[in-house]
């Protein structure tokens, strides 16, 4: 004879109906800055995309963020970021917060770069082609980290 389970207590709280709860959100897609004749770098709003709101929330890493996408341009960063991919960057981050990629103005252009700070103090500033060591990041104008990378693969 098989035991007869236990009663289960039912839940009363009613539950917010799916109608009522924001699913997702739109996040604006640029094309990474690059300057012009003028000197001028400011950002090419090109559309959007739009997430739900389970995914972000799995991105931010449980804190505020301000979500803005990138299409990158940069040849410095073809490998990691190829052509048509798009880049997800936390504008809220505005200063070295631990390894990662970060997205970055330096000397008035913008570049996706990857920092590692080294057992010295130092940092590695790193493209596809190129490493630099900085013993401090002052100079640098932080535009946000990098969450994700969606790359335009066909198939």
């Amino acid at each position: 004879k098989l035991p007869i389970p236990a009663r289960q207590e039912e839940d009363t709280t009613d539950p917010i109906p799916l109608s009522e709860i924001q699913k997702i959100t739109s996040i604006p897609v640029f094309i990474q800055p690059e300057k012009d004749l003028s000197g001028n770098c400011n950002p090419k709003l090109k559309g959007e995309i739009q997430l739900p709101n389970m995914m972000i929330d799995q991105f931010s890493e449980g804190g505020e963020h301000n979500l803005q996408g990138y299409i990158p341009t940069e040849a410095a960063m073809f490998k990691t970021l190829p052509l048509g991919s798009i880049v997800l960057v936390d504008t809220n981050v505005k200063k070295y917060i631990g390894d990662g990629l970060y997205f970055l103005r330096i000397n008035g252009f913008y570049k996706f770069r990857k920092i590692t700070q080294l057992i010295n103090g130092n940092y590695e500033i790193e493209s596809d082609v190129k490493k630099e060591i900085a013993e401090e990041l002052n100079s640098i104008n932080f535009i946000g980290k990098v969450t994700n990378i969606w790359l335009n693969v066909k198939v």
